[in-house]
């Protein structure tokens, strides 16, 4: 019966790990949302991560993250249009909610510098060692201008690194954005590129340079692209909101940006402090914890990392949440570590076994589950309720009700 009055313990459901195992259809997002609702009211110094492969979670929670931070990995995905084509409005919502709301809340994220563009391939900045190299080659080689860009780099070499302290390496960036160095550079390389003629190879070279500064001057300085390790330190050092989703619709690219983050994260934990609370929640787990792994789809990697945060997390505050539909091929040591988990309807018989044979239940009380309905769940913990490994038949709240009434709208 479902008239049982559970009480969940929210803290001990984030820190000893959880699982949501469902078909689709089920209200898997739905439940995980509702989930992360209550960690967030329970737990004040939580910080939680979503990683999105379906695109669902920026909508299920869409009142929490209009505080909170948004990430997308396609530069298209910027585009507010695009972006609201890619996020999926459930059929029970669209009718209630209009879609110039949702899109005037992504805007204000936009607006407010919220919306932002995770990477992981590596940055490829202009440095000061790419202008001295272009000098180089062109008086090493005798061409055009050669004694011009001789000139020039020597001038280069005292002003900015003898007298200013740069190195080679310096972003471009760096230079332009202090008044003082930037002027130097800029009157340097503005006097050679006029002494050129039109046909010198180098004068293209600087004149894409120059034009690099001029819009470097006009955007803000603000770095426009975020890396895994980078979110990953922002979250450990407390700086990011409540709430911060990230959109990765491309498995390969999901693996990388979650292996770099976990890294990172469980890293600056052991060396640095332990920092905030996190949970990290990933849907489509299937992606990350396949029993088979390859090197060359990135699953081996996303495997060792999430194991490794399920196995290691608790100690230094850093716990995992799953949601998956395909349990059947499921890294098992992992799926061991998860001390609560919750089942609904799993039609096919070998995903029942599986989950029967990672947490010892009973295969009559899993054949159960095949005549739930929506929003009806098995629910069996070890640690976050009194019920110590008791299965118990639940029905739990509906998100999109709650995310309808903090609105306003019901």
């Amino acid at each position: 019966g479902f008239d049982i009055d559970l009480k969940i313990n929210m803290v001990n459901l984030v820190r000893y790990h959880m699982g949501v195992f469902g078909f689709t259809g089920v209200g898997k997002s739905n439940l995980t949302a509702f989930l992360i609702r209550k960690a967030m009211e329970s737990i004040d110094d939580l910080k939680v991560i979503v990683f999105d492969v379906a695109g669902e979670y920026s909508i299920h929670l869409l009142d929490i993250l209009q505080n909170g931070r948004f990430y997308v990995s396609e530069r298209s995905l910027l585009n507010l249009d695009r972006l609201i084509q890619s996020q999926v409005i459930p059929e029970t919502l669209e009718e209630k909610i209009d879609s110039r709301f949702i899109e005037i809340i992504y805007e204000r994220l936009m607006n407010e510098d919220r919306l932002k563009l995770l990477s992981v391939s590596e940055s490829y900045e202009l440095i000061l060692n790419d202008v001295l190299n272009s000098l180089r080659s062109t008086f090493e080689s005798g061409r055009s201008g050669a004694v011009a860009a001789k000139r020039a780099y020597s001038d280069l070499v005292k002003l900015l690194i003898v007298d200013k302290g740069l190195t080679e390496e310096t972003p471009l960036r760096e230079i332009l954005a202090d008044k003082e160095t930037c002027e130097i550079f800029l009157d340097v390389l503005k006097k050679l590129t006029l002494s050129l003629s039109d046909r010198a190879g180098l004068k293209s070279d600087l004149e894409s340079i120059l034009e690099f500064a001029e819009y470097g001057l006009t955007v803000s300085h603000e770095k426009l692209v975020t890396m895994p390790e980078e979110l990953a330190f922002e979250i450990w050092a407390g700086n990011t909101p409540g709430l911060t989703i990230v959109y990765v619709p491309e498995p390969i690219q999901a693996r990388i940006t979650v292996s770099r983050f976990i890294d990172k994260l469980l890293l600056l934990k052991k060396t640095s402090g332990l920092g905030a609370r996190v949970l990290t929640v990933l849907d489509e787990a299937q992606e990350y914890i396949p029993d088979r792994v390859r090197s060359e789809d990135k699953t081996e990697n996303s495997n060792r990392a999430v194991e490794m945060l399920l196995r290691q997390g608790r100690k230094y505050r850093a716990h995992c949440w799953l949601a998956t539909q395909r349990v059947a091929h499921l890294n098992v040591n992992a799926l061991q570590q998860l001390h609560s988990y919750f089942v609904s309807t799993l039609p096919r018989f070998y995903d029942r076994m599986v989950i029967a044979d990672a947490f010892s239940l009973s295969y009559d009380v899993l054949e159960k589950t095949t005549t739930l309905d929506i929003g009806e769940w098995l629910f069996v913990s070890y640690k976050a309720t009194k019920r110590r490994n008791v299965p118990v038949f639940i029905r739990t709240s509906n998100n999109e009700e709650i995310l309808l009434r903090n609105f306003g709208l019901l």
